[in-house]
């Protein structure tokens, strides 16, 4: 049925669509069992380079920290700053920082961005609203903007400004 569903939508999104080739995917992409597919992508993480090993030299730079505003002092706060940073290394670094190391919120700031601003992402084990946290920074002026969802958010504050202690 997925396969059916999944030509039917490509039929329709994609200009010039070529039914032989689309299917000819389709069919390649079912005809792998899950655990080949698993397998290779076990292959893909670990392999010298990849995700692992990208993530492991990421997480040796987290330091403790804590936010200047005093409404949220007490909140324990890992902190990465990286030239390094992808988006897929963002989420998963931000998820080891909460819920393998023992903070509340996972701070990850993106140091390669040639800009006037700096972009900071949020990522809380459920215990701190971040994007309460990063509308508070918005309200009092230090960031430019910001927001996101309870779990996941971000700020952007022009470049140089204090947010950690």
């Amino acid at each position: 049925k997925a396969y059916f569903e999944l030509l039917k939508v490509s039929q329709y999104k994609s200009e010039g669509f070529n039914k032989a080739v689309m299917t000819n995917l389709i069919t390649k992409y079912f005809s792998v069992s899950y655990e080949d597919k698993l397998a290779k992508g076990k292959q893909i993480i670990n392999a010298p380079g990849g995700v692992a090993e990208r993530l492991a030299n990421i997480l040796r730079e987290v330091k403790p920290v804590t936010f200047l505003l005093d409404e949220y002092k007490d909140v324990t706060v890992g902190l990465i700053e990286s030239d390094n940073l992808t988006s897929d290394l963002t989420s998963l670094a931000g998820t080891v920082i909460y819920s393998k190391m023992g903070f509340n919120v996972a701070a990850l700031i993106n140091t390669a961005k040639d800009s006037d601003s700096t972009i900071i992402s949020l990522r809380s084990n459920g215990k701190v609203n971040v994007a309460s946290v990063a509308t508070m920074h918005v309200t009092k002026g230090v960031a430019i903007s910001g927001g996101g969802h309870a779990s996941a958010a971000g700020l952007c504050v022009p470049k140089g400004t204090l947010v950690f202690t």
